[in-house]
């Protein structure tokens, strides 16, 4: 299934849980977004609770395959705050559900296969840096979501970028979003560009100012109400320090 831009972002991930309540394609086709999006998280936190690469990626497709299937996640109910808190206690839930049963299906067996690419590589990067020996399963969880929300709003921007024109100015400062230094002088950067050096600074400072809309856009979509974005912005990076 196609990733859904995200220059037309859907109004809340709590409208996706509303519209998977249908039962139809529509319902499918929200509930498969959630699930594509939200795989990392679901992920990280398997696999920081002992298990292996591939029993944590079998469980976590098991898992979405299981709320495809049933619709489970339908049930959810904005009323009752985050999306992330919701997804996490369907992770809790299922994992105990499993602890005592004997998994059957197999990597390339009877394991489900979902209407999306789950992003396997990547949650693999997601967790290879995180520390083993003190980081908790929800610890793990909340890093990925962080990490997913960020690359979703770099995509969001990305695709804005692209569709101005403006997409070589922004894979150049792009690296500059993501913590990391200019590569280069503002002066030759600018040269590069064929721009002035104050031109750019003046870039990068509105990029970095979008950037930030573009998180408070997608944290906004995953709580009750989208002003509790900022907030929430504060505790996801207060609680990774």
């Amino acid at each position: 299934m196609a990733r859904p831009s995200h220059a037309r972002f859907a109004a809340t991930r709590w409208s996706l849980v509303q519209r998977a309540r249908g039962e139809g394609d529509e319902g499918r086709r929200a509930l498969a977004e959630l699930c594509a999006d939200y795989w990392a998280p679901v992920y990280a936190f398997f696999r920081r609770d002992g298990m292996s690469t591939d029993d944590a990626r079998d469980l976590t497709q098991g898992l979405f395959a299981e709320l495809l299937e049933r619709g489970d996640v339908a049930g959810g109910d904005p009323g009752k705050g985050r999306f992330r808190s919701y997804l996490l206690a369907c992770a809790r839930h299922y994992r105990s559900n499993q602890r005592d049963r004997e998994r059957a299906q197999k990597r390339g067996g009877d394991a489900q296969h979902l209407p999306f690419a789950a992003p396997v590589d990547d949650a693999h990067l997601l967790v290879a840096d995180e520390p083993r020996h003190d980081a908790t399963p929800e610890q793990a969880y909340l890093r990925a979501w962080v990490r997913q929300t960020v690359a979703m709003a770099l995509r969001q921007l990305e695709d804005e970028e692209r569709e101005s024109g403006r997409a070589a100015v922004f894979d150049r400062l792009r690296p500059t979003l993501e913590g990391a230094p200019l590569d280069g002088s503002y002066r030759d950067v600018a040269r590069e560009l064929g721009t002035s050096e104050g031109a750019l600074k003046v870039c990068v400072h509105r990029l970095r100012r979008r950037f930030r809309a573009a998180l408070l856009q997608q944290l906004g979509a995953t709580v009750e109400d989208p002003a509790d974005a900022e907030r929430e912005l504060r505790e996801l990076f207060d609680a990774l320090g």
